[in-house]
């Protein structure tokens, strides 16, 4: 049991957003959990994560154009 907690330590809540509306459709308890119930590839939803941790100035360029990823945004809760 001591791993799992430690795992839940590490995981990062996911909410899953309206690009149009910026209303959250539904929240995740994790990267992977997001993926499997819309069907989708995690790498996508990590990128479009990861654009929103950093501001336009400080943004990698790697993150430059991943601001949405199958029609919706995706954002880490704090």
């Amino acid at each position: 049991n001591e791993r799992t907690d430690n795992q839940k330590k590490l995981r990062n809540t996911i909410v899953q957003i309206n690009k149009d509306t910026n209303e959250i459709i539904k929240s995740f308890e994790s990267m992977n959990e997001a993926a499997k119930a819309l069907n989708i590839g995690n790498s996508g939803i990590s990128q479009c994560c990861n654009y929103y941790k950093y501001t336009d100035e400080d943004r990698p360029n790697c993150y430059k154009y991943s601001k949405q990823y199958k029609g919706f945004i995706f954002k880490y809760t704090v």
